[in-house]
């Protein structure tokens, strides 16, 4: 419906606009704080070395960045969206405490 001019987005739930759409504005840019996107990522235990963080995460970076991948994506309305490991634990921290404010404004935390 967008696509044949039929529709506007009012908003995308992301945290940043979408190749496809890019003057679609997302909540963050209109003011609302609430994490939509849907953030994959791959964790392993504290103390894994080294070699074998580097290893997987080359792989997994290669696969992420292969066309058909990228074209999977693009189907559907996304883009590839790489962070690395620090910058992906912040986004789960961060994704972490607002839907934990959210649940509390809500009534519905428990214990803390």
């Amino acid at each position: 419906m967008v696509d044949g001019g039929k529709a506007r987005w009012l908003a995308v739930f992301s945290d940043r606009r979408l190749k496809k759409w890019p003057d679609a504005p997302t909540l963050f840019d209109l003011g609302y704080k609430i994490p939509a996107s849907s953030p994959t990522g791959l964790v392993g235990p504290a103390n894994m070395p080294p070699a074998v963080v580097k290893k997987l995460h080359d792989a997994f970076r290669a696969g992420l960045n292969d066309q058909g991948t990228v074209s999977a994506l693009e189907r559907n309305a996304m883009d590839v969206y790489y962070r690395d490991g620090t910058a992906y634990g912040a986004l789960i921290r961060e994704s972490y405490e607002i839907e934990k404010e959210r649940v509390r404004r809500a009534g519905l935390l428990m214990g803390s």
